[in-house]
């Protein structure tokens, strides 16, 4: 009953007291009670006034949006795509920006001011200070949330195929009658698929993990992501954790509510494919398959329908620029957005975009998996992809019955099949 009534409500963490917790959640509800027939011109657009993602009410909510609070959503969308986006862009060249000051001057080419050494002091000590355990800090993460934006410019909605037994395992704490734990938590690694230049699903994802289930999703991040000054206390913020075996292992037994890891597991060759078609890279990449056997930790499989459309890709699979980017483990891409600027940040708009939750695989922990169980559990794995796929791809609208999802060693049939819906409004 206690984990019950632990009802994740904005985004604060769940508490221990069931009791407060739960005049929280009636406290909510009798709130949106209050505002639901109000006019949407008067209606404020204040958090705790916003249903929860990828429910009735929130649907309801957003047809009631007046021309201007449409603007204004698409404005907040915009504006923290642009922060976002180039604020990293900015960070992820500052260490380079600053060798070559400090090789100048070093060569009495040019001689800095006072102010120079000020920055280049706090990228020190950052590099020397390490990055503990790490926890999503929910007011980063509020600050650039644009959710309600992505429903209305992408058509975003979640669906999800979790029954009311999978979810009360996803909260389970395991505690015996007097309270104490008794065994860890239920761990899962939760794959998304595709990876997409900027991924649209990844934040509405771990957003509505959180609303539901008070689950903080951390997530696997390139090492060399994490490697940058300033920039991995960013990700780090966001609840970013490397990408290393020894990491994943560490996180994935991390207790409630940390007990949910997300990977894209076809990582930086996957921005090269889906370029025209619903195409994940999964037959070479294994490694997730096997730690999951060791670990034991069940695999939730996620796919967004309709993310390839959001940019214009210049190169594929077999270009130059996949090869360096696989070499480097950071994609090296070349793109264009909706209005032709290279690198921009604004994506091209969709006319729905279907994030798919599936049903959690079980997985037997069995130490040291041999090659013929990481095959055979790689298998099941796309199987169940492909019918999530197939089950909910109808959904899109008309043209979409035919198409199928693609591993990146299968051929594209192109001509029986329409091209990733792309428009311009």
């Amino acid at each position: 009953m206690k984990n019950l009534l632990q009802h994740y409500n904005g985004d604060e963490s769940v508490a221990g007291n069931p009791i407060k917790d739960a005049t929280k959640e009636v406290k909510m509800e009798k709130k949106f009670k209050q505002t639901e027939n109000i006019p949407s011109t008067i209606r404020p657009l204040a958090p705790g006034n916003i249903p929860h993602l990828a429910t009735e009410e929130r649907k309801q909510y957003i047809k009631r949006f007046t021309k201007v609070e449409r603007y204004m959503t698409m404005a907040r969308f915009f504006w923290t795509e642009i922060t976002y986006h180039y604020v990293n862009v900015f960070v992820a060249f500052l260490p380079f920006t600053f060798a070559g000051l400090c090789y100048c001057m070093y060569n009495r080419i040019i001689f800095g001011p006072f102010w120079f050494w000020i920055p280049l002091s706090i990228m020190g000590v950052d590099t020397v200070v390490p990055i503990t355990q790490a926890s999503p800090w929910v007011n980063w993460i509020r600050f650039f949330d644009n959710c309600l934006g992505k429903e209305l410019y992408w058509g975003l909605e979640i669906i999800s195929e979790l029954t009311e037994e999978d979810e009360k395992d996803l909260v389970k704490n395991n505690t015996d009658s007097s309270g104490n734990d008794s065994k860890p938590s239920n761990n899962y690694l939760m794959t998304m698929h595709p990876h997409g230049i900027m991924p649209p699903h990844h934040a509405p994802m771990l957003k509505w993990f959180r609303e539901k289930f008070g689950i903080k999703i951390l997530s696997a991040v390139a090492d060399a992501a994490l490697a940058a000054p300033i920039l991995k206390r960013n990700f780090s913020w966001f609840g970013g954790v490397a990408a290393s075996k020894k990491s994943m292992i560490k996180n994935m037994k991390r207790a409630y509510p940390y007990n949910v890891l997300c990977l894209f597991p076809g990582g930086v060759a996957e921005c090269f494919y889906g370029m025209k078609h619903e195409q994940v890279v999964l037959r070479k990449r294994k490694g997730f398959v096997k730690l999951a056997l060791q670990t034991g930790v069940s695999l939730i499989p996620c796919y967004c329908i309709n993310v390839g459309a959001t940019m214009n890709r210049w190169y594929n699979h077999n270009s130059l620029m996949a090869k360096l980017s696989s070499k480097l483990g950071l994609g090296v891409l070349l793109f264009n957005d909706r209005f032709g600027i290279p690198q921009g940040c604004v994506p091209f708009s969709t006319k729905k975009m279907l994030c798919l939750v599936g049903r959690p695989i079980k997985v037997m922990k069995t130490g040291e998996p041999t090659q013929e169980e990481i095959d055979e559990l790689s298998e099941k794995y796309i199987t169940e992809l492909k019918a999530l796929f197939n089950r909910h791809k109808h959904k899109m609208g008309p043209g979409w019955e035919n198409r199928k999802l693609y591993m990146e060693d299968e051929e594209v049939e192109s001509d029986h099949e329409v091209l990733l819906d792309k428009k311009r409004q």
